[in-house]
């Protein structure tokens, strides 16, 4: 694999100084979910108030939200949720029309303990995988059509996470030596870490969050479930969510026409668009490593 370095007259993807945009930006309180449903409501054709169907898709959409793939949360977890009943749905919406939310809180207690599980479970997997001891079958595809009925399927299916993430990564890298296939656990890892930590309410570097960013991300996270369970084209977006999308939909990115992802040895080239600055320079190819931008050496 040919490593270099990409030339200086070449602009990057995205512009750094797109992060201050966002620095001012009030954070959102559990007092603005109420708010915000009201607006969305007013903006509705068909729904106009908290009904238990909205209830129910709304759980629904915050249960998927975390655990689409369904390898995190165990069924007897979920049912209390998924299986509500008219007249339990109908004390959450008069609870939540007095911004009292503690049923979706009580939702997040259950998948910060499912994420707990998962890391138990991937610190267990370490030495196995890393002293070869485990069987590399072909892995299947993450998508299941329930919720795994016991700990030792669930076990099945993070195990089959790591196998297709392993898969994905020994096409691009030399993953032979113990060394090597510590660094893709640790890759891996930090890869789930990403979204992990918001249910658990903890900044990148692993530390507790203040209380106002965790009420921000919950906040966030129930109007996002909140918006979809109104129709498939309600979404609720952040600031950054937002003026990424107006970017996109104005078609003002700018880049050398590369798409990244994180490998074990860095960022990685995984395609070059065609007709791009990166095509025709003829210096960038697939699997290639991007270690300087403009004589700036990326970390």
């Amino acid at each position: 694999m040919w490593i270099k370095q990409l030339v200086s007259r070449v602009i990057f993807l995205f512009c750094v100084s797109i992060t201050p945009l966002f620095s001012n930006q009030p954070l959102l309180t559990s007092s603005d979910i109420h708010r915000v449903m009201e607006r969305l409501f007013s903006l509705h054709i068909e729904n106009r108030e908290l009904s238990p169907t909205i209830i129910r898709r709304c759980f629904k959409l915050y249960i998927e939200q975390f655990d689409p793939d369904k390898s995190y949360l165990l069924n007897a977890e979920v049912l209390p949720y998924l299986q509500i009943s008219e007249e339990e749905a109908l004390n959450v919406v008069q609870r939540m029309n007095h911004n009292d939310f503690s049923d979706f809180l009580s939702l997040n207690q259950t998948i910060q303990q499912a994420i707990l599980r998962s890391q138990e479970m991937r610190d267990a997997w370490r030495g196995p995988f890393i002293n070869n001891k485990w069987k590399m079958s072909s892995a299947q595809l993450g998508i299941h059509s329930s919720f795994a009925d016991s700990e030792i399927e669930l076990l099945d299916r993070q195990k089959n996470r790591l196998v297709r993430f392993y898969q994905f990564h020994q096409s691009r890298s030399d993953l032979t030596s113990l060394e090597r296939k510590e660094k893709l656990l640790i890759l891996f890892d930090k890869k789930l870490r990403r979204l992990e930590n918001n249910y658990l309410f903890l900044k990148v570097n692993g530390s507790r969050m203040e209380r106002k960013e965790m009420e921000h991300q919950f906040a966030l996270r129930l109007l996002k479930a909140f918006a979809k369970s109104l129709d498939t084209h309600s979404s609720f977006f952040s600031p950054e969510e937002a003026h990424d999308m107006r970017l996109s939909l104005e078609k003002q990115f700018e880049g050398v026409g590369v798409v990244l992802f994180e490998g074990v040895d860095g960022v990685m080239i995984s395609d070059v668009v065609k007709g791009s600055p990166a095509e025709q320079s003829g210096q960038i190819q697939v699997n290639d490593l991007l270690i300087e931008i403009n004589g700036t050496k990326l970390d």
